[in-house]
């Protein structure tokens, strides 16, 4: 009986370390994690109110909301380059243009850009271009966003 007993212990033990090594940990890999420091809510009150909220997707990729005054982003799909590197997926909305006669045309706006991030700072350089539905338009704008944690 008490050699059941033990064989029935470290068979219990061994599947019991079988099952805890072979799980995945829920975070993933801290070592090979690129969004650790990246992740969190930022803001510049000087720049209208500027604030910027990193969300992690996975080990490589997070998604960055951009808001203050006058500009509203969305960059769902952010590849990490490094741990203080990024480059923004470009993506389209609809948009207008307006020009140098102020007539208005509807128009889609692609924005993309890159980023650098470091010791709670964060550093947005955007580009968006404009091109009215009719072609009759088009504009390049550059920005650049920085706010702290």
């Amino acid at each position: 009986m008490k050699k059941q007993f033990f064989s029935l212990l470290v068979f219990s033990a061994t599947l019991g370390l079988f099952f805890t090594s072979s799980c995945k940990k829920e975070n993933g890999d801290s070592k090979n994690d690129l969004t650790t420091d990246i992740v969190g809510k930022y803001t510049n009150p000087n720049d209208y109110d500027l604030e910027i909220i990193v969300n992690k997707i996975d080990n490589s990729t997070v998604s960055i909301t951009l808001q203050n005054g006058y500009f509203d982003y969305a960059f769902t799909n952010v590849k990490m380059n490094s741990t203080n590197s990024f480059t923004m997926t470009p993506y389209s909305r609809d948009g207008e243009c307006w020009d140098s006669q102020s007539n208005y045309f509807p128009a889609t706006e692609t924005v993309s850009g890159t980023g650098t991030s470091s010791n709670n700072n964060i550093s947005m350089f955007i580009d968006e271009q404009v091109i009215a539905n009719s072609g009759s338009c088009s504009k390049n704008y550059s920005y650049t966003f920085s706010a702290s944690k």
